[in-house]
């Protein structure tokens, strides 16, 4: 009997504290969402849907433009118009990073460094002026940089030659150290080889720590679930040490120690031209004692947002592009025959060429909305009280872009569940870019990396479909993986040379 009393009184005051709370959501002018329950908020909704992309559809067509809706202690609001995320990511209020725990963790194993995708205010500025200066520097879109993609490309298509119709093969295991070695050019000059087993075990790794599942889901969102979590707990220490001990070599590699050595290099060589890379130039900075967010503890998780932000995804972009060739055979023969007739033989064609592919660029452009592989993109967070359409929006909301819902809405495409590149091209037969497809996000936390991205894609792309025909070696399904980066579902792929 006292059982069911206190059952029945834990029951009343549960009921009872989410009516209080919702009354005051309303009084307080909060975007209209679903049901929050104590403790939890609207979570059970989306753990039952296995993922977020589901329910803020559901949310979205039900609420409009923005609605609100809590995760366990955290508040959250939840953009559906493209105009809307562009007018909110632009204000200087929303730069702001959720601070998860995962995060708090990246950041101890770093010598309690920031990086750059995930920090904040002063720190995130200097880093990204650095960044962005640096990256136009090291000859992101000039000749220079593109000479060094092309002879990585090259390693891939002799790797397909040799190696792509057998039965077995996978293309992933030579494309990721293609994509490796290009972001590693930039950052250290580094290579690696694709049977290389240190680097095997940190691409597996960087792409666990991407994807997503309820157990590390609610690890990082509900503090006090991790007393029933120690397995995925332990994974997410493991693979995060793991990550850390891999940058910290290739720190060490570049520079022996990487503290006073560095400095001495740097001192040694005294150079500050454009022919230095990424980690030469942050020592640099740290050196000239100009800016206070530099220090030597910093390099390593700077190194590592900057490796796994571009590595993952830009292997992704391709997985998916590759994939639609396979699914849209039309599609891949009418981009093949664009890049028959505009570019020379044996040449692979660059973002600063120029060359008039208005279907091909069309079809990049179709791969980024179709496969919407960062479906929310990376959450902000409000540093202090504001609204957004009228809505009251408290400081340490989260604010976050329903990329996945504007890139499949109706509202905004013909048929959006078709992959049809022609949508992006005008009655005269030219390429026609949209603003409400959004793969680097928008606004003043716009992808630092893009322009080395979308230079990636372009030249690996065009340079397989100049020399090969797609065909999918089994099943074919275009059904998303669970995370921050969705990928394919496993598959393999023939490469018939043309």
């Amino acid at each position: 009997m006292d059982f069911i009393i206190w059952l029945l009184a834990i029951l009343l005051t549960a009921c009872g504290t989410t009516v209080c709370f919702e009354i005051y959501r309303r009084w307080r002018k909060y975007a209209p969402g679903p049901m929050n329950y104590p403790l939890i908020g609207a979570l059970p909704k989306i753990v039952a849907a296995h993922g977020i992309v589901g329910p803020f559809r559901a949310w979205a067509d039900r609420y409009g433009d923005v609605f609100s809706f809590r995760m366990g202690p955290y508040e959250a609001v939840v953009l559906n118009d493209p105009a809307l995320i562009r007018e909110v990511f632009n204000k200087d209020v929303v730069s702001g990073r959720p601070q998860l725990p995962i995060i708090k963790l990246r950041s101890e194993l770093n010598g309690n460094s920031h990086g750059i995708i995930m920090a904040e205010g002063q720190h995130w500025r200097e880093h990204r002026r650095f960044t962005l200066q640096t990256m136009r520097d090291l000859g992101m879109g000039r000749a220079g940089m593109q000479q060094k993609i092309i002879e990585e490309v090259g390693e891939f298509i002799d790797a397909l030659k040799k190696d792509g119709l057998r039965e077995d093969f996978d293309y992933k295991i030579p494309l990721h150290a293609t994509v490796a070695n290009i972001i590693s050019r930039v950052l250290s000059g580094a290579r690696y080889d694709k049977n290389d087993a240190n680097f095997l075990r940190f691409v597996d790794n960087v792409q666990d720590a991407l994807r997503e599942d309820n157990a590390k889901f609610l690890w990082n969102i509900l503090p006090w679930t991790r007393v029933f979590l120690r397995k995925t707990q332990k994974s997410v220490f493991r693979r995060t040490k793991e990550i850390a001990v891999f940058i910290d070599g290739v720190c060490k590699q570049k520079f022996g120690d990487v503290t006073e050595q560095a400095l001495k290099l740097s001192n040694a060589t005294g150079r500050d031209d454009v022919t230095v890379d990424f980690m030469e130039r942050y020592v640099h900075t740290v050196q000239a004692k100009q800016l206070s967010s530099f220090t030597m503890n910093g390099l390593g998780l700077m190194v590592e947002d900057m490796f796994e932000a571009g590595f993952d995804t830009s292997n992704c972009t391709l997985h998916w592009a590759f994939l639609l060739m396979c699914a849209y055979p039309e599609v891949q023969k009418t981009v093949q025959l664009e890049l028959d007739h505009i570019v020379p033989q044996n040449t692979i064609p660059s973002v600063s060429d120029n060359y008039p592919l208005p279907y091909y660029e069309a079809t990049l452009l179709e791969v980024h909305r179709f496969a919407s592989i960062v479906p929310t993109g990376i959450g902000h967070r409000v540093e202090k009280d504001m609204t957004i359409n009228g809505y009251f929006v408290p400081e340490d909301t989260w604010v976050i872009a329903n990329l996945h819902y504007v890139h499949f809405s109706e509202k905004y495409w013909s048929h959006p569940e078709v992959f049809d590149p022609s949508r992006f091209i005008d009655g005269e037969g030219k390429f026609v870019t949209s603003d409400k497809v959004m793969p680097f996000s928008v606004g003043k936390r716009r992808c630092v990396g893009e322009a080395l991205a979308k230079a990636e894609v372009y030249m690996i792309l065009a340079a397989v479909l100049q020399r090969f025909t797609l065909q999918i070696n089994g099943r074919l399904d275009l059904t998303q993986t669970r995370g921050l980066v969705c990928d394919t579902q496993h598959h393999l792929i023939n490469f018939i040379p043309r």
